[in-house]
């Protein structure tokens, strides 16, 4: 690492201006609006989402949208504008149409023209969980007095029993009001209002303009459970100081996300719109109840469950492994949310008692969180290097790792934990253990020793003995320094010279077994196999049923262990039956199967007996490459013999093996969280050019899908780029971490960043962030201070940028 050290001799500095997008209406796509919990509490329970469409619903306007969380077939709220006897509803019609200047999680920023004399600038804001509000400003371009006759429109299609929107005056003003389900919306204007008899529910307003001055209206509409609650608050919103509000948001927003400037305005616009909806994911950091959610759109947020009070499905807590995924792209401007969410996530593993390894965890949950809390945590570390946040959580850590070498998670406590369900292990979609894939093997996780858990555990190792030395606590440094080359050596032993890849092994074995069909049959029977092998099996069955009805069978195998007897019943009791499927794992091994007896089964009902089969890859089996735990030769195998030649897409690298799964479906499908772990992997093998490609095929699939389907797709196909999955999905955004990295941009604040290597993308790309500007060229970086002060470094080797004076801006003054 070379330091390098700046002195300072002015202060003068300009302050950053959010980028405008410009983006015009040839490029539409939706927008979701939300609460945002940087700015209020967002109500867990009953939160309200909308979307700004300007053309995918009727009437075609700018309107924004929602369905209360499907407690209403549809509510929508769109201007009408009157001149010169003409009315102007459809963007279409306007003389310059509408395009987007900013968009934020819960603002939204518009400019168009209606007429060539007028210009509109339109604001939408979520100010809370139960409101949406706006602003029109117009501005007189022309040398004439113009009048127009502004309407608010509304229009709102209840669900079973409630009644349409509709006008009606309250005070000395007129209201827009409706019911759909346990909601009363009410919708007011700034100024006195009327109630116009149009098309549609409005209300309306008639004002002058005189040649180069502006007017401007705002809106307001609350969905509380009464009228009053509704309308009280909606005034209350229109009675705030709606310029400081909107001010605090674009300064916040300017604060925490990090402009990036490339050579491709579609790249540029994903990686802003993926900090915009990260932001818009994080929910209730606080309490940890439900710390952020993969998705949020206009037909979430309610739950029908205990009259609104349950858990949302779409929103039951997500996954560590998500959690990890999230923080590449809110760090380091969302240092705060992520610490808020690791904490809830480290809360239930703040150790009682000493941890042993005769510890079990029935106290807290049945499974633990993926092993990756340490190394999201020493990523917040580096950013914060928030001492007594370590020193409340170290211990909570160190627990958390023990935690893996229990009896829990590692039945025959030789060191190699085993995953516990296919969640945890962070891949679902794995044709090795997936049940609701016809054309899966459906094995049972816990029966193997997966390469990727010590591998995860490794990592977690490595970076758990640097929390650990910088929280001064050496001792709780003798468990994780034990551990560390033991991972190692198990890792390895699951290495496999001959495929230059690593492969599954049975738990209890430790072989790595090869499928075999032992027997397939229909219906009943009592079958006499009388098979021997080698070495102990573990048997898998699988039943394919005519229908989905569920049976009441038996299968009951007899046979030997060792010479010693061996008897499995597998009944509907202790079964799976899913969409006509079931699959079972023995719990037994086998050296020698000699019947299997069938009762119970329908005539056309299939059975099928093979050996489990190990011998099969997938993305997780290549995580050692990520965790740094391969030696230089060993990495270069499987990086070129098997991630390059096997499993290498155009548009990313696929969840399984391109080359062959044997009986089993091949997957193509492409899931971006795994790839950015493969990505930094390759960053740590020395392979920055494959690395900048894989980003380059991530990035051209979202550039095909982003503006096509108006939001990020959960996951895309390696070689068509079609998208699958759910739509605004955190999993589907683009990998902005994995990016910055391959540029070589470690770290970055406003007086301190690390670079190291080069650009090897085909644009110079500059980044922005808390007043510094960076542009990366081929062979060098120009960065330019908020002093003003600007040097241009050379070379690839890794250097530290700083400046040493005491004269530096304070942030709070550079925001204001």
């Amino acid at each position: 690492m070379i330091p390098i050290h700046l002195s300072l001799t002015n202060r003068s500095y300009n302050k950053r201006q959010m980028r405008n997008w410009d983006l015009q209406i040839e490029n539409p796509f939706l927008l979701t609006l939300s609460a945002d919990s940087r700015f209020c509490n967002i109500d867990l329970y009953d939160d309200q989402i909308w979307e700004l469409s300007l053309a995918g619903y009727e009437p075609r306007s700018i309107m924004m949208h929602t369905t209360y969380g499907l407690r209403a077939q549809s509510m929508s709220v769109f201007p009408r504008f009157l001149f010169n006897e003409q009315t102007f509803t459809d963007p279409i019609s306007f003389s310059k149409k509408p395009a987007l200047q900013y968009f934020l999680s819960n603002y939204i920023n518009l400019n168009f023209c209606i007429s060539p004399e007028i210009n509109c600038s339109a604001e939408y804001w979520v100010p809370d969980s139960h409101t949406i509000a706006g602003s029109y400003q117009f501005h007189n371009t022309g040398n004439k007095v113009i009048t127009i006759q502004f309407e608010l429109c509304a229009n709102l299609k209840p669900l079973n029993e409630g009644d349409n929107i509709s006008p009606v005056v309250m005070g000395d003003s007129a209201v827009l009001t409706g019911k759909t389900y346990n909601l009363v919306p009410v919708c007011a204007m700034s100024g006195v209002s009327q109630i116009n008899d149009s098309p549609f529910p409005s209300l309306w307003q008639n004002f002058q303009i005189v040649p180069g001055k502006n007017r401007t209206l705002y809106w307001a509409l609350s969905s509380l459970t009464d009228v009053q609650s509704s309308l009280e608050h909606a005034r209350e919103i229109l009675a705030s100081p709606w310029e400081a509000q909107i001010a605090r948001v674009l300064m916040v927003n300017d604060s925490q996300e990090i402009e990036i400037h490339t050579g491709d305005p579609d790249w540029d616009l994903a990686f802003a719109a993926s900090q915009r909806s990260a932001f818009s994911l994080v929910m209730d950091t606080k309490s940890g109840n439900v710390p952020f959610v993969k998705s949020r759109r206009a037909d979430m947020g309610y739950s029908f469950a205990e009259e609104g009070k349950g858990v949302i499905p779409q929103w039951k807590k997500p996954s560590a492994f998500d959690a990890y995924y999230l923080t590449g792209i809110l760090l380091p401007g969302g240092a705060d949310l992520v610490q808020n969410i690791l904490t809830g996530f480290l809360q239930k593993y703040q150790p009682a008692l000493p941890v042993t390894k005769e510890t079990t965890r029935r106290s807290f949950r049945e499974i633990l969180d993926q092993p990756i809390l340490c190394t999201m945590a020493w990523d917040l570390f580096n950013i914060t290097n928030d001492k007594e946040w370590l020193h409340a959580n170290i211990d909570a850590l160190a627990s958390y790792f023990d935690l893996w070498f229990t009896p829990d998670q590692d039945k025959d406590l030789d060191g190699f934990p085993e995953w516990q369900n296919i969640e945890q292990s962070g891949l679902e979609i794995n044709p090795i253990f997936e049940r609701w894939n016809g054309e899966t093997q459906g094995l049972n996780i816990r029966t193997v020793e997966s390469p990727s858990l010590p591998a995860f555990l490794y990592q977690e190792c490595q970076n758990l003995i640097r929390l650990i030395h910088a929280a001064n606590r050496d001792d709780l440094l003798s468990v994780p320094e034990e551990l560390q080359g033991k991972l190692k050596e198990q890792l390895n032993e699951c290495w496999n010279e001959r495929f230059s890849g690593f492969f599954y092994r049975d738990f209890e074995t430790h072989i790595t077994q090869i499928g075999k069909n032992l027997l397939e049959c229909h219906g009943n029977g009592l079958y006499k196999l009388n098979m021997s092998f080698s070495r102990p099996q573990r048997l898998l069955i699988q039943i394919v049923g005519k229908d989905d009805t569920r049976r009441r069978f038996q299968i009951q195998l007899s046979g030997q262990k060792s010479g010693e007897t061996i008897q499995e019943t597998i009944d509907f009791f202790n079964i799976s039956w899913l969409h006509g499927r079931s699959y079972y794992t023995c719990n037994n091994l086998f050296t020698r199967l000699d019947t299997v007896e069938i009762t119970g089964m329908s005539p056309d009902d299939q059975t099928r007996i093979n050996t489990a089969h190990h011998q099969m890859s997938d993305i997780s089996t290549l995580l050692p490459i990520w965790a740094g735990a391969l030696e230089n030769h060993r990495a270069n195998k499987i990086i070129e013999k098997n991630l390059h030649k096997q499993y290498w897409g155009t548009y990313g690298i696929p969840v399984t093996s391109q080359v062959t799964m044997g009986q089993y479906t091949k997957p193509s499908k492409v899931l971006i969280p795994w790839n950015q772990l493969l990505g930094q992997g390759l960053l740590t093998a020395g392979k920055q050019e494959m690395a900048v490609q894989l980003v380059t095929n991530l990035m051209e699939a979202i550039k095909q899908n982003f503006p096509k389907y108006h939001e990020f797709q959960e996951e895309h196909d390696c070689e068509t780029a079609q998208p699958a999955g759910e739509v605004g999905n955190l999993r589907g955004f683009a990998p902005k971490r994995l990016f910055l990295d391959c540029l070589g941009v470690q770290y970055i604040e406003a007086n301190h960043l690390f670079l190291n290597g080069q650009n090897l993308f085909p644009w110079p790309v500059t980044v922005k962030y808390k007043g510094v500007t960076l542009t990366r060229h081929k062979t060098d970086t120009v960065i330019t201070f908020s002093t003003g002060q600007t040097i241009t470094v050379t070379g690839n080797e890794a250097k530290e940028i700083k400046l040493t004076t005491d004269d530096i801006i304070d942030e709070k003054e550079y925001y204001g």
